[in-house]
């Protein structure tokens, strides 16, 4: 006799869930933990999802069995589609080798190489700003992180390819979005279209840097790597992880400054703090503390390869484990006044397994150190000459894509910092 399926506690109305989960995702699982717990099933339409905001489960699930997963299908059919079997969207044996391939690539010395191209378009950008101009931040952002994509990446500006790239970018977002929502309204059609801009883009790109030996991009590194067979990347691979490395820097980099910007736009007293210097790691956390109020990687999905015990339960392969950094980093359990920005909280060490801007485990992500040096040097300049002002007090919400951006364009009145 077949025994019905036992589940750990969460809603029973999956019609309702996925109408809540379309409304706002981020939404829809804040009060999942908040009504439930740290462990919540939930359904999203036929799939089967376990919500876990536990840091002894998520370090079980990202890191001590992080063999034992593999992404969820969905990831293949949504980000999959465009990013191919980068760093991003692959798993197992072949995740382990192109990490390997890519992490010399990632060194601290190699980091710190590109502090002058970010400083240049650092000051490129503010060098467009005037006294007392409205500028839209998002785009200011997304402009400057494209820049830098462009010159430490790609080795070049190829100003005639960022339309279709950046077109191409915004499918993806909300190609994906819609997955997760289950509201279709990107083709197939707009989907070829937009893996042929970015296929284009990087064969261009990658033509011009086989003529050339002596660059330092990170596209002609990979042309110059080899794999763990002590072969060549083939160029499937390279272009995988090429456009793998401009999607997840450019956008991620692009929000997350963003939404730091918007933060401080609020909280004056932060930016007077930052400006007298009196705690040299006060940069650093201001930064911290605006990815765990708005993490751009705000969900991270896994699903077991065999049927999977936790907690009394047994997690099916196909089945999501979901994990979102977003609900995460406002468990009041882990952070005191979660909702509040407090940079000064990161004074002392985040939980463990607690606080996830970046991920955790062999993959966590590989340009953790490039991205908070973009941010250090932005953040490090604007302060030295201009004040932000936002043009409406209105809160901006979150939309929660591939990566969390703000629903709306952030608008602030720029002034001189005296």
């Amino acid at each position: 006799m077949q025994t019905s399926a036992v589940y750990p506690p969460g809603p029973a109305d999956w019609r309702k869930s996925l109408l809540e989960i379309q409304r706002s995702p981020t939404d829809f699982l804040l009060n999942l933990q908040r009504t439930y717990g740290d462990f919540v099933h939930y359904r999203h339409g036929p799939a089967h999802c376990y919500l876990i905001n536990a840091p002894d489960l998520i370090r079980e699930v990202l890191v001590d069995n992080a063999d034992q997963m593999t992404r969820p299908p969905v990831t293949e059919r949504s980000i999959g589609r465009f990013l191919g079997h980068g760093l991003l969207t692959s798993s197992g044996d072949y995740h382990a080798a192109q990490r390997k391939t890519m992490q010399p690539m990632f060194t601290p010395s190699w980091i710190a190489a590109y502090a002058p191209t970010m400083q240049v378009c650092v000051s490129e950008l503010l060098s467009t700003w005037v006294e007392g101009a409205v500028r839209d931040l998002s785009q200011d952002m997304a402009d400057l992180t494209m820049n830098i994509i462009y010159r430490t990446v790609f080795g070049t500006g190829v100003p005639h390819l960022q339309a279709g790239v950046r077109s191409a970018i915004e499918t993806l977002q909300h190609y994906s979005g819609e997955m997760l929502r289950r509201t279709p309204t990107i083709t197939e059609a707009q989907v070829v279209q937009a893996v042929a801009q970015l296929d284009a883009a990087v064969d261009e790109i990658t033509a011009s840097h086989n003529s050339s030996t002596d660059s330092e991009s990170l596209t002609a590194r990979l042309l110059r790597a080899n794999g763990t067979d002590d072969r060549h990347l083939t160029a499937r691979q390279i272009r995988d992880e090429a456009v793998t490395l401009f999607v997840a820097g450019q956008e991620t980099s692009a929000n997350a400054l963003s939404w730091l910007f918007y933060l401080l736009a609020q909280h004056p007293n932060a930016v007077d703090a930052l400006r007298t210097g009196d705690e040299p790691d006060l940069i650093e956390w201001t930064i911290l503390e605006a990815l765990r109020l708005y993490p751009p990687a705000w969900l991270i999905g896994r699903t077991p390869k065999a049927p999977y015990p936790m907690r009394g339960y047994t997690i099916q392969p196909g089945d999501s484990l979901v994990i979102s950094p977003y609900v995460l980093h406002r468990t009041a359990e882990l952070f005191a006044a979660p909702d509040e920005f407090l940079p000064e909280r990161f004074k002392d060490a985040p939980p463990r397994y607690g606080f996830l801007p970046f991920g955790t485990g062999p993959h966590v992500c590989i340009g953790q150190a490039f991205a908070m040096q973009e941010m250090t040097l932005t953040l490090t300049e604007v302060l030295k000459h201009w004040q932000i002002e936002l043009t409406s007090t209105d809160p901006i919400e979150p939309e929660p894509l591939v990566t969390l951006q703000p629903k709306t364009h952030i608008r602030a009145i720029i002034h001189q910092h005296a």
